[in-house]
């Protein structure tokens, strides 16, 4: 896979890597740009196949970290509903070919990145809802985004804060969500999509090194950089990928 890839897309692959180790480190919104960097060099379909072990690699290392935090009564509560969001995600990405993969993934990045702004800028002087209605609606939109783009971030960021719980649940929640949802996708994009092999897996290991530079970088830059204007360098990266994913 990697070895069809020019130089200059390797690099782009690379640093996208970092941006997850990144997010994993603290830095809110970083992962979420590298959704669309690396479906801009391998393709939409193909893109969100090789990411997905690196990204369960590290929700592993996240549930160990805070496998004691899970709050499992909301964690439940929404994870029926994001398998199903999976299997609406897994009929529809099987139906679409590469071309209309891309301009769905470049629709759910931006309406994540919609999220990010709203849930940063807008939902501070609002009420987030929280009936069960909204856990239906938020827990079906997060599946299917999971499945289409692995772009579900901000979506259960929204719900997981309208349940106002404390700062290490939400985030022992979070992972835990991230990791089983993570989990039951791999078999649908090895058998279903067949957009994981041997080779996927051979490059994305290779990549490891950068998801732990990534992580090291990160743990610095949350010391030094203000998060507001480091989520504003982010939010303006993904919509300008997203952009290029939908005129590719």
């Amino acid at each position: 896979m990697l070895e069809a890839v020019s130089f200059g897309g390797l690099i782009l692959i690379i640093i996208s890597i970092m941006f997850v180790g990144m997010a994993k480190a603290g830095i809110a919104g970083a992962g979420t740009l590298t959704i669309p960097i690396v479906a801009a060099v391998l393709g939409g379909k193909a893109s969100v196949g090789f990411l997905l072990p690196i990204l369960l690699l590290s929700d592993i290392v996240a549930v160990v970290y805070y496998r004691k935090t899970v709050k499992w009564d909301v964690l439940l509560s929404i994870l029926p509903w994001g398998f199903v969001g999976i299997g609406i995600g897994t009929v529809v990405g099987k139906l679409l070919n590469d071309v209309q993969f891309n301009v769905a993934l470049a629709t759910v990045i931006l309406i994540g990145a919609g999220i990010m702004v709203w849930r940063d800028y807008i939902s501070k002087s609002s009420q987030i809802p929280t009936s069960k209605l909204f856990a239906v609606f938020m827990g079906l939109f997060a599946g299917f985004t999971s499945m289409l783009g692995n772009a579900s971030g901000p979506v259960i960021a929204i719900f997981l804060l309208s349940l106002h719980i404390p700062k290490q649940e939400f985030a022992g929640t979070r992972a835990w969500y991230f990791f089983i949802m993570n989990a039951v996708k791999f078999p649908l994009y090895v058998f279903v999509w067949k957009t994981i092999s041997l080779t996927s897996l051979r490059d994305g290991a290779l990549l490891i090194p950068a998801l732990i530079v990534g992580m090291l970088i990160g743990f610095k830059l949350v010391k030094v950089i203000p998060e507001k204007l480091f989520r504003i360098i982010i939010l303006v990266l993904i919509v300008v990928s997203a952009m290029g994913l939908l005129f590719k």
